[in-house]
């Protein structure tokens, strides 16, 4: 394949993921400050993405894929990854070497976010089940499926950039042939 037609394809690509991560970005600063700073508003749960249905103990699960949540700073941290996303297509688009190195950034920083969140879901289990280890029942029940964090666009859009980290295996034919 020609090469600036390889850069292309890759950087419509992260162009995609920059703008799902600057969409979703921006609904959860929005609903998020809405509902943390101005609580008599009542806004309805947005849904934008898949809606997946489970069966649950007693019924259905309806599961929104990705899930905004109500947190103005996780929003602001998917805008600034969208930042470093459009930069790496910005770059692919020219040929320019930066591509990959945006690429790279937006990749780790990606992966330290699902990372993050896969924590943040288990320490919520175990804040629900560690009267347990104390022969104590459970306040309250909890459902890794139905819990805030785990369907959230920093998880999922992590998914969708996994095929970017061709472009970073490929880094070395990109800099010889950016360099003739």
């Amino acid at each position: 394949m020609e090469f600036e037609k390889y850069c292309k394809i890759w950087g419509i690509y992260s162009a995609i993921i920059a703008l799902l991560y600057l969409t979703y970005g921006v609904l959860e600063v929005v609903y998020g400050m809405t509902s943390w700073w101005l609580p008599w508003i009542e806004l309805p749960e947005i849904r934008l993405g898949i809606t997946l249905s489970v069966p649950g103990d007693e019924e259905m699960l309806n599961i929104c894929v990705p899930k905004i949540i109500a947190d103005p700073f996780a929003g602001l941290v998917l805008v600034f990854v969208s930042m470093i996303f459009m930069k790496a297509s910005i770059n692919l688009f020219r040929t320019k070497v930066d591509g990959w190195s945006f690429i790279t950034v937006g990749l780790l920083l990606s992966g330290v976010l699902f990372t993050l969140n896969i924590l943040i879901v288990l320490a919520d289990g175990a804040d629900v089940y560690y009267p347990m280890l104390w022969g104590e029942v459970p306040e309250e029940e909890w459902n890794i499926l139905t819990d805030e964090w785990m369907f959230n666009p920093m998880m999922v859009i992590f998914m969708i950039t996994i095929p970017l980290i061709k472009v970073y295996k490929e880094k070395e034919e990109f800099l010889s042939k950016a360099k003739t």
